[in-house]
């Protein structure tokens, strides 16, 4: 596969990232931001001749969203050959449907890591994570200010935290599965 794609296939990419479909969307607000286990992962990202609906660089992970023109016989087919060249160029491709993103985004999101950790341990976080973290053994802060400052002494228009997904099985916190917010605002 050749290392920079053509400017057609850049183009391509910067129209699909403006026009997401919902289900798109949705895995988005899951992937982005490293909020995946601390994962970086790509929209839209363009590798040779294809455009990918979201990929890992460090996994060598495409995660593709079909819709229900992807379950016809022609673009199967297409999608088979497609997953079969990124395979032979070190690329596993995962594909999840429209449905099952809008229906059990939360399982959708254990599948990725599962793959994903069939490949490759899980990332260091990065010394910015770390600093807003507190520290290996500190607890976890997810607003943006300092760990010194209690939310509850924010005032009412400061923007709401990040969301993190938290997977109970790979983290060492004791907190339910799903989306993570600062306990502190709503």
């Amino acid at each position: 596969m050749p290392s920079k794609p053509a400017p057609r296939i850049l183009q391509a990419a910067r129209e699909l990232r403006h026009h997401a479909t919902k289900a798109e969307a949705l895995l988005w607000d899951g992937l982005r931001s490293h909020r995946l286990e601390g994962y970086k992962f790509r929209r839209q990202h363009p590798i040779g001749r294809f455009v990918l609906d979201f990929y890992c660089a460090k996994c060598h992970l495409a995660v593709e969203v079909d819709g229900t023109t992807h379950q016809e016989g022609e673009q199967r087919q297409n999608d088979v050959l497609r997953s079969q060249e990124l395979k032979e160029c070190g690329i596993r491709v995962l594909r999840v449907t429209n449905r099952e993103v809008e229906e059990d985004i939360q399982g959708v999101l254990r599948r990725i890591l599962e793959v994903m950790a069939e490949a490759t341990s899980p990332p260091a976080p990065s010394p910015k994570y770390e600093f807003w973290r507190g520290g290996k053994n500190a607890p976890v802060c997810h607003t943006i200010t300092p760990p010194r400052a209690i939310p509850s002494q924010l005032p009412a228009n400061h923007p709401a935290p990040p969301r993190r997904w938290i997977d109970p099985e790979r983290s060492n916190r004791p907190r339910a599965i799903g989306w993570e917010q600062d306990a502190g605002r709503t």
